[in-house]
C-alpha cells in the first residue's frame, strides 16, 4: 500500500536522474509508495535526462549533482522552463548555490524516507494526518564495483565493512564485494531487525551471529570487533 499524501487525481509524473544505479533503485522505490507520484523514467547522465525532457512531460525531477560531462546544476542552467527539482547528493558544499536555481528541497545521500516525504510535502503540502499503511520494503540493494552492478539480497550479507573510500560488502557464501559506495547510503536500505552497527566500521547480519566474546563477535569462523559505544546496544538486541 502506498503512503497517501495528497487527494490530488493525477500523480506528478518523475524523473529520476543520477549516474549510480543504486540511488536509482532507493528513490524508484521510495516513489512507488507516495500515492502523489509516478515514477516515469530514469536518466544516468544530465544529456540523456535533457533529451528526455525535450519530448516528455515531466512535474518533477530528482536531480544528482555530481555527474561527467555535465553536473545537475549546469542541467539546470541549460533549462529554459525545468519541471519542479529536487537536488539529491552526497555532498553539501553545493546547498547555497543550488537554491538561487529556485529548487524545492536539497537532499543529502543517504536519503531517509521521512527526509524524502518532508521534501514532497513541500510540493503538495502536508496533509492534516498521514494515512500510513505497511509498504513492505525491498529485500535487497544493488551496489556498484569494478567488475558490474550487483544485486545483493540482504539476507546473503554476513557484514558491512568501510574500507578507506570503500565499503566492504562480505556475503555469508564468503564472497567479498568492493564498492565505492558509502557503507551509510547501504545502511539506510538495511532492515534495522535483521542488520546491527558492532562497530564505526562494521554493520553485521544478525542472523549469522554464532558467539560474542572478547570485544569481538563470530559470524561462524569469521570474527568482527565490536567497539566500547556499540557494545551494550548489541548485547541489548541479543537479549531482546
Amino acid at each position: 500500500m502506498k503512503t497517501a499524501v495528497s487527494d490530488k487525481a493525477m500523480p506528478l509524473r518523475c524523473l529520476v536522474v543520477d549516474d549510480e544505479e543504486p540511488a536509482h533503485a532507493i528513490l524508484k522505490n521510495y516513489i512507488g509508495q507516495v500515492s502523489a507520484l509516478e515514477f516515469t523514467a530514469s536518466a544516468y547522465n544530465a544529456i540523456e535526462a535533457i533529451n528526455f525532457l525535450h519530448t516528455e512531460k515531466i512535474d518533477l525531477l530528482f536531480l544528482d549533482i555530481n555527474m561527467p560531462r555535465m553536473t545537475g546544476l549546469e542541467m539546470l542552467e541549460s533549462l529554459t522552463h525545468p519541471p519542479k527539482v529536487i537536488l539529491t547528493t552526497a555532498y553539501t558544499e553545493f546547498a547555497l548555490k543550488s537554491y538561487d536555481h529556485g529548487v524545492v528541497d536539497y537532499l543529502l545521500k543517504p536519503i531517509a524516507f521521512p527526509r524524502f516525504l518532508k521534501a514532497i510535502h513541500k510540493i503538495i503540502g502536508a496533509p492534516a494526518a498521514v494515512s500510513q499503511q505497511e509498504t513492505p520494503p525491498n529485500d535487497y540493494c544493488w551496489i556498484k564495483t569494478d567488475t558490474g552492478i550487483h544485486r545483493i539480497d540482504f539476507q546473503n550479507i554476513a557484514y558491512l565493512q568501510s574500507y578507506g573510500n570503500y565499503t566492504r560488502v562480505a556475503l555469508r557464501n564468503g564472497v567479498l564485494h568492493l564498492t565505492l559506495l558509502a557503507t551509510k547510503e547501504i545502511e539506510a536500505q538495511l532492515p534495522a531487525d535483521t542488520f546491527c552497527r558492532v562497530h564505526k566500521s562494521y554493520i553485521i547480519n544478525l542472523a549469522g551471529l554464532t558467539r560474542v566474546e572478547n570485544g569481538r563477535v563470530f559470524l561462524g569462523n569469521t570474527a568482527v570487533p565490536v567497539g566500547a559505544m556499540y557494545r551494550k546496544g548489541l548485547m541489548e538486541r541479543i537479549a531482546g
